[in-house]
C-alpha cells in the first residue's frame, strides 16, 4: 500500500509504505508512486466506458498500467511517456529512462489505475484524464496530463496519446 506520493528532487532518500527511493527524479518518483497505488486489486477496464479521443486517452492509461505490471520499463518509456517527459527524466537523471524507473518499479507490487468516468477532457491534442488508485484506505485522484505525439507503427507515423505529466 502506498501514501500519498513523495517528491525528491536531490534528497538523499525517500520511503513509502513499502518502498525506498534514493536520489531518482522527483517525475519518476511521482509517476511510480501512481501507477504503484493500487493494493492487489483486480485489473479493470475503465476505457469501456470511453468513446473516441477520450476512449484512446483511457487505453493508453491502462496499457501504461499493464506495461508498469511487467515491469516493462523500455515499453513505459518509449511506449507511454510522451518525448518532453522522457528527456525530463533524463536530465534529472543520471541514466536513461528504461534504467532510472526500472530501478524504480523494481519494488512496487500492486498496479491499479481507474480512469474515472467522465474524467477524460480531450482538447486538440492534449488531454488531461483524472485517474483514481487505492492510497491505503482511501482512494486517491490524480490528473494526468496527456498528449497527441507521432510514432512509427507498422511502417507509417501515426498520432498516439502519451503521458506528459502528472498535473495533481
Amino acid at each position: 500500500m502506498l501514501a500519498t506520493p513523495v517528491i525528491l528532487a536531490n534528497g538523499p532518500s525517500a520511503t513509502l509504505p513499502g518502498m525506498v527511493f534514493s536520489r531518482l527524479p522527483a517525475v519518476s518518483l511521482t509517476l511510480v508512486a501512481l501507477i504503484a497505488g493500487g493494493c492487489g486489486a483486480a485489473s479493470k477496464d475503465s476505457a469501456k466506458n470511453f468513446s473516441g479521443e477520450a476512449k484512446q486517452v483511457a487505453t493508453t492509461i491502462e496499457d501504461l498500467q499493464a506495461a508498469a505490471s511487467k515491469r516493462d520499463a523500455t515499453k513505459i518509456c518509449s511506449q507511454y511517456l510522451a518525448t518532453a517527459l522522457v528527456d525530463k527524466i533524463k536530465a534529472h537523471g543520471k541514466s536513461t529512462c528504461e534504467t532510472t524507473l526500472k530501478e524504480s518499479l523494481k519494488d512496487v507490487d500492486s498496479f491499479e489505475l481507474e480512469v474515472v468516468k467522465k474524467g477524460v477532457t480531450v482538447t486538440g491534442t492534449t488531454a488531461t484524464a483524472k485517474v483514481k488508485s487505492a492510497s491505503g484506505k482511501d482512494d486517491r485522484v490524480d490528473t494526468l496530463q496527456l498528449v497527441k505525439e507521432p510514432q512509427r507503427t507498422g511502417g507509417k507515423t501515426v498520432e498516439i496519446w502519451k503521458i506528459s505529466a502528472l498535473a495533481s
